[in-house]
């Protein structure tokens, strides 16, 4: 048992630093596996503020929410988890992500008050949207999924009510094998799979294993099956596995032809490239969609094929997804006040027919009809980098290149 406890301390020590920081961000303690995580010496961080490596668009975020966690329980709870997602810049090979959890610390007799946190580099995960296009593009009637390298589901949209009947807190923490007719909740048996290549099971569970050992030029797998909704009928679904590419690594010639099926030549590949800076992709997603007789995509990509359908993630975005994340709540609570007083002017003046239609097409487009209440432009800040970030060589723009980040 201590051989065994002593061996998961090891895999955990060797993806994640402890960490010990001040409530203004000084590094008072680093433990020596940031060297693995960071690349600095333990002493290179310590009495150095945080602020000083942290992306400069993730400080705000990131010193909130050190000052949020100094409030102490006085009902004798245990103080509250403190969460952290930032960037982080290295010492050679630039910034990413890291994911820091822990909890505030207060010492005893002293009242000194310090938050004690374990941190470990998450990977930027690319899907081209070119990838989604060659597997059948999106559909009104589907479910984007976040899963372990065992079908593990870890994260899944709202739709998964629409195409199973089942609500989001239903398919948490479940395996995506119990959605199968008769399934089990965990991947099949190897034996199983060798036996019976053909069910649902092996080859869901094959294309988990190709995709994660392999980088597809097509960009996944598909697969066809069926699947069980909440009233017990079964619906036919295709469920593509996106490989898990991250930012930064070398795919192969988009431009040769594969077939998305996993009964193609699809098992054509090359090993999987490293992520940013040797952090591997540890999750993969997946989009499971309600199968029709017409292949062509209802719902058309309006993205270039070459963008990344996480690029709000990358590391060398010049703006804070968090940041982002308010600003569109703040323009959401506007449009929604504004839909709110169109039509509440519009049941105070009355109006009939053609009046009617016209005075609410007027209030949308911004029109003189209601004063005009238009949605408000998206601020300059969610499209151009700071100004600070735009000289050559800061880390975020190379020389020549442009600052915008779209």
């Amino acid at each position: 048992m201590v051989s065994l406890l002593q061996t998961i301390l090891d895999q955990v020590l060797m993806t994640d630093f402890i960490h010990v920081l001040s409530l203004k961000g000084l590094f008072q303690y680093v433990s020596p596996s940031v060297r693995r995580v960071l690349e600095y010496e333990p002493e290179d961080l310590l009495n150095k503020n945080i602020a000083d490596i942290c992306h400069p668009s993730d400080i705000v975020p990131l010193m909130r929410e050190l000052k949020d966690s100094t409030h102490v329980s006085t009902d004798g709870q245990p103080s509250r988890n403190v969460a952290l997602v930032f960037r982080i810049r290295r010492k050679h090979s630039g910034y990413v992500w890291i994911e820091c959890a822990g909890r505030l610390h207060v010492e005893p007799g002293k009242g000194r008050k310090a938050v004690i946190l374990s941190g470990r580099a998450r990977s930027v995960p690319t899907l081209p949207w070119d990838s989604i296009s060659k597997h059948g593009g999106l559909a009104d009637n589907e479910v984007w999924v976040k899963m372990s390298y065992q079908g593990l589901i870890l994260h899944v949209t709202s739709g998964a009510n629409s195409l199973l009947g089942l609500s989001v807190d239903d398919l948490l923490g479940q395996s995506l094998y119990s959605f199968l007719p008769g399934g089990d909740n965990g991947p099949p048996s190897q034996a199983h799979v060798t036996t019976d290549p053909n069910t649902a099971f092996s080859k869901l569970a094959q294309a988990l294993s190709t995709v994660v050992g392999t980088e597809h030029r097509s960009g996944g797998i598909t697969v066809p099956h069926r699947m069980v909704t909440k009233s017990g009928k079964t619906i036919d679904v295709d469920t593509t596995i996106f490989s898990p590419v991250s930012n930064g690594s070398t795919s192969r010639d988009s431009s040769e032809e594969d077939s998305p099926s996993i009964d193609s030549e699809s098992s054509q590949s090359q090993s999987a490239a490293a992520g940013v800076a040797g952090v591997q992709p540890n999750t993969l997603v997946a989009q499971i969609k309600l199968r029709t007789s017409t292949p062509k995509a209802t719902r058309p990509i309006v993205h270039s094929a070459s963008a990344n359908v996480f690029e709000e993630l990358e590391t060398t975005r010049g703006t804070s997804w968090q940041y982002e994340l308010h600003q569109l709540r703040l323009l959401n609570r506007r449009l929604k006040e504004d839909i709110q007083s169109s039509r509440s002017a519009l049941a105070k003046n009355g109006g009939k027919g053609k009046n009617k239609k016209r005075r609410a097409e007027e209030a949308m487009a911004g029109g003189s009809g209601l004063g005009g209440m238009a949605p408000p432009p998206v601020p300059d800040q969610m499209t151009v980098a700071p100004r600070h970030q735009m000289t050559p060589g800061f880390g975020l723009v190379a020389p020549g290149s442009s600052a915008s980040f779209y």
